[in-house]
């Protein structure tokens, strides 16, 4: 096996990557001022025992360790690719108390509800990118309006924004944070009422308004924090 190949497939080193990233992520939430809104409402259901499926965009998971209601309201697991990147979120996401669910490759949309109806049942809510592991970025799939429909559990969707910023390029132009900084973090229900048996029409519609409201909302955070066009 070759050594690059060998590296990557380290848990003990992707351990160690993952804490030096989690490190970074608590050093930038430490000495900066958030302002949350839409926080305490969705936690209070959390705590009260109802799991709850909470959407975000691949573009804003620096940190989506701080867009979720905290672990000791209620458990919480995130869904994240099997592959190499998938498998180094999984870890900086345990480093935060999140519990995991790898999504390996092949694996259908079948067993994966399965799973997460199964988790939810449990009273574990959900954390989930709704563009995917790989995109299009800012592009909602229908997975979650699914696992909704199936479980009766309400969707929530949060983002957040700052005004210090860089951007890798990667394919979701993911939002890195500085240190010492000023930012947002916003929440709220998704506002439409889900069916329990959703025509395919009605499944594209919700995915439609799901992709549309989350959206709407990444780009409110970056307007409060002085980012006058979308961060696409």
């Amino acid at each position: 096996m070759k050594l690059r190949k060998r590296i990557g497939n380290s848990r003990r080193l992707n351990r160690f990557v993952a804490r030096l990233f989690a490190g970074y992520i608590r050093l930038v939430w430490r000495t900066s001022r958030f302002e949350i809104h839409g926080m305490e409402a969705i936690a209070a259901d959390v705590r009260a025992g109802n799991p709850i499926i909470m959407g975000v965009m691949h573009q804003r998971l620096m940190l989506s360790p701080y867009l979720f209601p905290p672990r000791e309201d209620g458990p919480i697991c995130s869904v994240t690719s099997a592959a190499k990147a998938g498998r180094l979120v999984g870890l900086i996401q345990e480093e935060f108390g999140f519990q995991t669910i790898p999504l390996p490759s092949g694996t259908s949309h079948v067993a994966l509800s399965r799973t997460i109806v199964g988790r939810m049942r449990e009273g574990v809510s959900v954390g989930f990118a709704v563009d995917g592991p790989s995109g299009p970025a800012r592009v909602a799939k229908t997975v979650p309006v699914a696992w909704a429909r199936l479980t009766g559990c309400p969707i929530g969707l949060a983002t957040y924004s700052v005004k210090r910023q860089f951007r890798l390029g990667s394919w979701d132009r993911l939002i890195v944070p500085l240190p010492f900084n000023t930012g947002v973090i916003l929440l709220e229900p998704f506002s439409e009422t889900i069916p329990r048996k959703p025509s395919e029409e009605e499944m594209e519609h919700l995915r439609a308004a799901l992709e549309t409201q989350l959206n709407a909302l990444c780009d409110r955070a970056d307007a409060l924090c002085g980012h006058e066009k979308p961060l696409l």
